[in-house]
């Protein structure tokens, strides 16, 4: 969180030595960076605490409290960034953009300094304070990498490869919506701004829906019934794309369904790695998993003007480009099929338990062959 607060505020200071637009980038491109960092360590210590967390109040209800505590507070989140910059802009006028771009970044340091002193009397869970009595802050060992080749290299492969697949769907559209929305409908990038804020307030019911649903039903049924709507989603997209163009309310409306749906992803992609692995490593690959879609997202932006340009450009591109997303969207439900698993009604310390009994048992085939080797040497 200090990393977050640090970045937001020489964000918001950017200079350039003698005015140059050059370094004034570099900072901020630096700064930002350095705000990364400290959201990357949010996803690591905030989601398995709050998973942890619910073994002392109800395991049976741990997939509403991360998607309540965690999916439902980012999204509202999201909302408000954009919420300021627009305020900014109709204050401002355009009149003087440094105004508004250094005021938008220093916004983000104030819900840090907020719960600063909230986060000072936070606790860890109960399960990582058991883990850290009984094995300490100890780096993994050989026996670790060895239980999670075993018995979690599935789990990790379906955390990571869906985590990878939603981040590509979600960096586009947060990347390119506007210009998405702006090349159909006709309108400024002003009022698509606008559309897109008034489609993220339609977004929140998407975690609220997924968060009350997915300990009723299992995590592997939101995940899939997420991935069968984006298929739904962008396959009318793209199939009457060029009818859609010609009513723009049409495809506005279709344009922020595919918005509510994306949550029901989001909430299972960050739930099912909190549960799936020991709590010795769990922030560990859950942060291995957050990883790996921040890669995806990387590809999804480095790779939309190029493919759209290869697809036929324009109209054309940006169509056919809704067929590559119903792709990306089929490869997520064969994920879940087949890879990811279920966790509803389980509880945590099981994995501790698993991972203690087996720990125990390869210290003692260790012990037996170093006994064997000593047998064999006298002899």
């Amino acid at each position: 969180m200090f990393l977050i607060f640090l970045g937001s505020l020489l964000s918001a200071v950017s200079w350039g030595a003698n005015g140059s637009l050059i370094g004034l980038f570099w900072m901020m491109a630096i700064s930002r960076g350095l705000a990364g960092v400290g959201m990357g360590g949010e996803y690591v210590s905030g989601i398995p605490n709050t998973a942890e967390d619910s073994e002392e109040v109800n395991y049976r209800h741990r997939g509403r409290r991360v998607g309540f505590s965690v999916n439902v507070i980012e999204l509202c989140a999201n909302i408000l960034p954009k919420l300021v910059g627009l305020v900014l802009i109709a204050i401002f006028q355009y009149g003087d953009i440094q105004a508004i771009w250094r005021i938008s970044y220093a916004f983000g340091a104030l819900p840090c300094f907020a719960l600063f002193f909230i986060r000072l009397r936070m606790q860890n869970s109960q399960l990582f304070q058991l883990q850290k009595k009984r094995q300490g802050y100890l780096s993994l060992d050989k026996f670790d990498l060895k239980y999670i080749s075993r018995k979690y290299w599935r789990p990790f492969v379906a955390c990571a490869g869906n985590w990878f697949l939603f981040d590509w769907y979600i960096f586009t559209y947060d990347t390119f919506g506007a210009r998405i929305l702006s090349q159909v409908t006709g309108a400024g990038l002003l009022k698509t701004s606008w559309i897109l804020l008034i489609q993220r307030f339609f977004y929140v019911l998407g975690p609220i829906s997924s968060a009350l649903l997915v300990d009723k039903i299992g995590r592997r049924k939101v995940l899939l019934f997420g991935w069968s709507m984006l298929i739904v989603t962008s396959a009318i997209m793209g199939g009457v794309f060029f009818k859609l163009k010609t009513i723009p309310i049409a495809f506005v409306i279709v344009f922020t369904f595919f918005y509510v749906f994306q949550p029901f992803i989001l909430v299972p992609i960050y739930l099912v790695p909190a549960e799936t692995f020991p709590t010795r490593f769990r922030g560990i690959m859950l942060g291995l998993c957050s990883a790996a879609g921040k890669c995806g997202g990387i590809a999804a932006t480095e790779a939309f003007n190029p493919l759209k340009q290869r697809l036929g450009g324009g109209d054309l591109g940006l169509r056919n480009l809704q067929f590559v997303y119903t792709g990306v969207a089929f490869l997520g439900v064969i994920v879940t099929w087949f890879l990811t698993p279920e966790y509803k009604e389980r509880n945590l310390i099981e994995k501790d338990v698993q991972y203690a009994e087996f720990r125990q048992e390869l210290r003692l085939e260790c012990r037996l062959r170093d006994e064997m080797s000593e047998t064999n040497e006298k002899k």
